[in-house]
């Protein structure tokens, strides 16, 4: 299994605090000896798969999953990913604290998939947040922010099978 996952100085006062904050971001690919543990999380994900399928358990339910997807999962909903080994799940996850979403068409408005068509900015700005931590330049932390803020922005125009609900700093 590969997995690297980068957090971010939560003390960093250069960070503006009156908006959504990039909490961490991870880079996993599944290779057999991944725990998939039901587990939740203070503050909201966005799962981006680059390749592979399987399926995301949300609460008590499955569903299917495979590459292009955004699945996005709002904070405090117990979930956890399961990959088929003959086509291994990978994924870019970023943890965002201060968002939350709005989805009155699923389950519990717990999550929501979105499905890419063709090209869409949101892989190259999650590889981007992923060089800026790797790298940890010069303000690499406010990049990955703007990154962040892009792929929410994304997310809220193109994601017609959701509404968000983002602060209002945003």
């Amino acid at each position: 299994m590969s997995h690297i996952n980068y957090s971010f100085n939560q003390d960093d006062d250069s960070l503006p605090r009156d908006k959504m904050k990039l909490r961490n971001i991870a880079s996993t690919r599944y290779s057999g000896d991944w725990p998939s543990i039901p587990h939740s999380h203070s503050y909201a994900e966005l799962f981006y798969i680059v390749d592979g399928a399987g399926q995301f358990q949300i609460n008590d339910r499955l569903f299917p999953v495979r590459a292009h997807q955004l699945v996005v999962v709002n904070p405090n909903v117990i979930h956890t990913e399961v990959s088929l080994e003959s086509h291994p799940l990978e994924y870019i996850v970023l943890g965002i604290e201060g968002l939350e979403f709005t989805i009155s068409d699923t389950s519990e408005g717990s999550f929501c998939v979105y499905t890419f068509d063709g090209n869409n900015d949101v892989l190259p700005c999650m590889r981007k947040i992923l060089t800026e931590m790797q790298n940890r330049e010069s303000n690499f932390q406010i990049l990955c922010q703007a990154y962040m803020d892009i792929i929410a922005a994304y997310a809220k125009c193109q994601c017609i099978r959701c509404s968000y609900s983002f602060p209002a700093a945003c």
